[in-house]
């Protein structure tokens, strides 16, 4: 018994990661406390040492970009959420933020519903985990099924719409949160719409004293901006995998052979496909 308790302490007081196992004897998921919440605080999981499905969908190998809101992680982390999604997601959502940023310092009177737009930007393309042919190729059917996907997890009407909207800017009931959020869409690949840009100029002059010209050019040269670092954004978007999700292939869509297949790579290796595609890429 005392040396049992031995090992149960010095498990957890030794500094050198994986000895806990080695105090035990054995190869086992043991793993003291210690241990556990390094593991936890690095963004791993505490048995396994391989990247949590959430953190992985939230931050997926793009330093210095903004991770998800810890919110829109965890829902992608319950789906088979490829990668390119999420990394794709995460590229708007930055995007948007630093939009919210440029206008709250050019028009500090214009009042916006700023988390409703970081969200919108987060989640418009949500609907592609169900359609997922529009990745790759045109569509417009994930636009309300991402609507209803954000609804059934819990999120309410003023926030989920975003998923609807963002294809459909020239509607006569647009806000301008929703166009924001259209814009962060287009601008962070390097397009500009002009019919897009004009018509967030004619709502921000009509919401603040600032003459239209002078909106304007301030709307054009912040756009101008965000663009810049459109091939950078867009390398990493390539970069990322299709079949890849937060547990390793994608099952959805394979023959009843090919899902086996990953299923035994996910028991045999849990995460290695992940790491296999991600770690590499941390530094593109």
């Amino acid at each position: 018994m005392a040396e049992f308790l031995r090992r149960l302490v010095t498990a957890d007081l030794d500094e050198i990661p994986g000895s806990n196992d080695e105090a035990w004897g054995n190869g086992g998921l043991f793993v003291g406390w210690r241990e556990a919440r390094r593991r936890w605080e690095a963004g791993l999981d505490e048995y396994t040492a391989q990247p949590r499905p959430e953190v992985l969908m939230g931050s997926y190998g793009m330093p210095g970009i903004r991770p998800l809101p810890d919110g829109v992680a965890w829902t992608l982390s319950g789906l088979e959420t490829p990668l390119r999604l999420a990394v794709h997601l995460r590229l708007v959502h930055d995007v948007a933020v630093r939009l919210l940023d440029g206008l709250a310092e050019t028009f500090p009177s214009l009042e916006v519903d700023r988390r409703a737009v970081e969200f919108g930007a987060a989640t418009h393309d949500i609907g592609k985990v169900i359609h997922r042919s529009e990745l790759i190729g045109p569509g417009s059917q994930h636009e309300e099924a991402g609507r209803q996907l954000l609804l059934r997890t819990g999120h309410d009407e003023r926030l989920a719409r975003y998923a609807a909207t963002h294809g459909t800017w020239d509607a006569p009931d647009r806000q301008l949160e929703d166009l924001l959020v259209t814009l962060a869409d287009k601008v962070w690949k390097g397009k500009r719409v002009s019919g897009l840009e004009e018509r967030i100029t004619d709502m921000i002059a009509g919401l603040t004293t600032r003459e239209r010209w002078e909106v304007f050019l301030s709307v054009d040269q912040l756009c101008e901006d965000l663009a810049a670092d459109a091939d950078q954004r867009l390398a990493h978007h390539s970069a990322a995998p299709i079949d890849i999700g937060p547990d390793g292939p994608i099952t959805a869509g394979l023959s009843a052979r090919r899902r086996r297949a990953a299923a035994r790579q996910r028991m045999t290796s849990p995460m290695t496909p992940v790491i296999r595609y991600g770690r590499p890429r941390d530094g593109v």
